[in-house]
């Protein structure tokens, strides 16, 4: 059985939504669109509850972002 997880957030006032098979996935599809214009509240879900909050995603993006700044390929931790 594969997981579906679902990154949740919010454009505007609108609430939008995209489908991943994997929390990876998931995770790069938040930090893609973190960082533009009009774009917060994220959360990933598992279908089961909320497998990353607003915070823990921000962290995330913001610790790839300073690793990117530093020259540096982030590494992937599952």
């Amino acid at each position: 059985m594969s997981l579906i997880y679902t990154l949740f957030y919010r454009r505007g006032s609108f609430v939008q939504s995209e489908m991943f098979g994997s929390l990876t996935s998931a995770m790069d599809g938040a930090y893609v669109i973190f960082n533009r214009e009009g774009y917060s509240a994220f959360s990933i879900e598992d279908g089961g509850g909320v497998v990353m909050r607003n915070s823990q995603i921000q962290e995330h993006c913001r610790g790839i972002k300073a690793t990117l700044l530093c020259g540096s390929v982030p590494s992937r931790a599952n």
